[in-house]
């Protein structure tokens, strides 16, 4: 028997045929430091054709279910990545998520997650210091990992310490993201301070050098620096005689204790009370000493609120300190170090460790996603499409649907050749049409502000009409080497440098779209009508020969041509294996992989397996907004593709081409995958697919199964 459970194990391990393979599975899908890609596969059938742990009806029988696992398991059949990332998963769509008790800057003060989970709050925004609304989401239980930081530079033993999901998004020290924080990563603080309150400022500054009656004497150049804002406060200001002329403020006693710390919870004056403290009483803009503990403790609590970062632990010395004619003798001061956010070089990972399962939730802030949060740390929170008119409201529909799709994990294709080219005249405002470019542009960068699923880089896909008016923008739009951010540096250089510099559409897949316009037109010469049979593209078009120019020199714009009845099918995905005319469709992927099957019986058993598994996906998958699921319940489109097609003819001594052997195969591939699909839909009374079969790229996938990717 320890024999028996010694080789599974081993089994388990050798499902992986590289160290790349288990690397991708273990950063993109693994879920949590002991997952392994059996238990994946038994919880992805579970959730897309099971009872869903008990909670709705079956939708294979149980041996159909056990042979699909073990299909996947011997990566026979591999689901697309978004069917490997969520299943199981009890938090779809957000990566942005933290414990309850993490701390973020509102205008309340702190709040933490769990207290403010569905209510909708103002947080503090690290772009631009101001308040932006924002509301909580609970996102269920969830693998939380604990992340300990210290400072990048200098001595200090200081440790930060915050607990989030492993593909929380952050901002990096250079100004790059990442959603696998690693030991050494350096992320920053926040820089923005609620210093705003001139009455907290002279509370503070009062604290920290006036006395219990609100007198304050600023005797020294630093001091009176700062007696214009604290006259704006001041009930009186003199300078009499015995202050040797120098400036004098009373401060009426009221609702203020003048030697107390504040009872307001208002961040703003918090922020004012520090800066004012610091100024009246801060050493070397790095130090604050008091003989008051108490107070030093709430000021590292509430530093943050000041765009400061505290840098070390609180400590104490004792000496003996002369005040006039009186000496102290072993008087305790307490020092605290601390920072200004934008000086800070940035908290440093020390340690990553897994901390258990914990509900754990996100804020949803849309216009720049980014939060404040323990420590004053900066980080970010948490289809197929048309834009099919040419309207403002039709612009921010594309946008809201893009940022849908994109939220939960899918990539997005548009075609923007409705809109109007630039410099049209719109007649209800009397001003001029932008053109589609500037749109183009506004949703690459919401790709870029939101990744696929908290897990991958976002997949967009662009498209515009060969003969619209603004083609020859379009197709120098990505034309980086000419397009110049200062003089003698273009965005080309900058990619060089940093990969992940900001260039126009570097999110996109942009392609030029040919319709039946594009063929050359056969005319009989007898009749002398036209014969569409014998149209032909036609190789001397202009548009064509400058694309053809551009995708030579650049890589892109691409070619979408759509002939025919399907001249219409414009809309594609982002790696464009499906096509579409229907706004907010859906792709929904899986590939068999040819390489792991011996037998052509093996093979329609796993087609058939694999189009009812993708049936079942279009009954249980979530989706960003109505339409979808109403476009996917008209279409019910299915995709699934074959790889490791080379390795198969190789298996059998064969060259890469479609040998006899294989044309049978793929016989049963297109036979098979229709029946088995139309079959499953008749189980539950579903419309029958409008596509059956695509080739996809399948580049994690591939990795996992050792393949090449997709036919090539």
């Amino acid at each position: 028997m320890l024999r028996k459970r010694s080789r599974e194990k081993k089994i388990e391990t050798n499902r992986f045929k590289n160290n790349l393979a288990h690397s991708i599975f273990r950063n993109k899908y693994a879920q949590g430091p002991n997952d392994t890609w059996d238990a994946l596969a038994e919880r992805l059938v579970e959730d897309v054709c099971g009872t869903r742990w008990g909670t709705e009806q079956p939708l294979m029988s149980p041996d159909e279910q056990k042979q699909l696992a073990i299909f996947i398991k011997e990566m026979k059949f591999l689901p697309g990545g978004r069917y490997l990332y969520y299943a199981g998963r009890t938090a779809k769509f957000y990566n942005n998520c933290g414990v309850g008790d993490t701390k973020l800057i509102t205008d309340k003060g702190w709040v933490t997650f769990k207290e403010t989970v569905g209510t909708e709050i103002n947080v503090l925004s690290p772009i631009d210091g101001t308040y932006k609304p924002a509301v909580m989401y609970s996102h269920g239980l969830r693998d939380v990992y604990e992340y300990t930081f210290i400072p990048l530079r200098g001595r200090s033993k200081i440790e930060y310490k915050v607990k989030f999901t492993e593909d929380h998004k952050w901002l990096l020290r250079n100004g790059t993201t990442t959603e696998n924080l690693s030991v050494g990563d350096v992320v920053p603080a926040n820089t923005f301070s609620l210093d705003r309150s001139d009455e907290g400022f002279a509370h503070g500054f009062v604290f920290g050098d006036g006395n219990i009656n609100g007198q304050l004497r600023l005797c020294c150049p630093k001091d009176v620096a700062h007696l214009e804002r604290l006259a704006r406060v001041a009930t009186t200001v003199s300078y009499p005689e015995f202050a040797n002329g120098d400036p004098c403020l009373y401060f009426k006693q009221g609702r203020h204790e003048w030697k107390s710390l504040p009872k307001t919870k208002d961040p703003e004056y918090i922020a004012s009370f520090i800066m004012g403290w610091i100024a009246a009483d801060g050493s070397n803009d790095r130090l604050l000493c008091s003989v008051n503990k108490e107070a030093l403790e709430w000021f590292r609590e509430h530093a943050a609120y000041a765009g400061l970062v505290i840098t070390g632990d609180l400590r104490y010395q004792e000496r003996d300190v002369t005040i006039e004619d009186y000496t102290y003798n072993n008087h305790r001061i307490y020092i605290q170090n601390w920072c200004r956010g934008a000086a800070w070089a940035g908290f440093k990972v020390l340690d990553k460790k897994f901390a258990g399962v914990e509900e754990v939730y996100c804020p949803f802030e849309p216009e720049f996603n980014q939060i404040v949060i323990d420590h004053g740390i900066h980080t970010y929170q948490c289809y197929l499409l048309r834009a099919e008119e040419d309207t403002r409201e039709e612009w921010s529909e594309v946008t809201w649907r893009a940022m849908s799709c994109l939220m939960t994990g899918g990539g997005i294709g548009i075609d923007y050749s409705r809109l109007r080219a630039s410099g049209k005249p719109l007649v209800r405002t009397g001003g001029q049409a932008s053109g589609p470019i500037p749109l183009m542009y506004a949703v690459n960068e919401i790709g870029r502000n939101v990744m696929q699923g908290g897990s991958r880089r976002s997949a967009i896909y662009a498209s515009l009409n060969w003969q619209h008016e603004d083609i020859p923008l379009f197709l120098a739009a990505k034309n980086w080497d000419q397009q110049t951010l200062v003089p003698g540096v273009t965005h080309w250089d900058a990619k060089q440098v940093n990969f992940n510099h900001n260039a126009p559409l570097d999110m996109t897949n942009i392609s030029v779209n040919y319709d039946n316009a594009a063929l050359r037109q056969h005319f009989d010469p007898v009749t002398h009508k036209e014969d569409v049979d014998l149209r032909e593209f036609d190789p001397a078009n202009p548009v064509f020969l400058e694309n053809c120019r551009q995708a030579l020199r650049t890589g892109e714009p691409g070619f979408s041509f759509n002939f025919g009845d399907k001249e219409n099918e414009t809309l594609r995905n982002a790696c464009t294996e499906v096509t579409s005319e229907d706004d907010s469709d859906v792709c929904n992927l899986g590939s068999i992989n040819l390489g792991n099957i011996e037998t052509l019986a093996e093979f329609q058993a796993v087609v058939s397996l694999a189009s009812k598994f993708l049936v079942c996906g279009t009954l249980r998958a979530d989706l960003p907004y109505e339409k979808v699921y109403a476009v996917r319940q008209k279409n019910r489109r299915l995709g699934l593709g074959l790889m490791g097609i080379h390795e198969w003819l190789l298996q059998r001594g064969q060259r890469y081409e479609v040998t006899p052997e294989l044309h049978k195969w793929l016989e049963v591939y297109k036979n098979e995958s229709e029946r088995s699909a139309n079959e499953h839909c008749d189980r539950f009374y579903l419309s029958h697919p409008v596509a059956y079969r695509a080739i996809a790229p399948t580049g994690s996938i591939g990795i996992l199964a050792k393949q090449k990717m997709a036919l090539h």
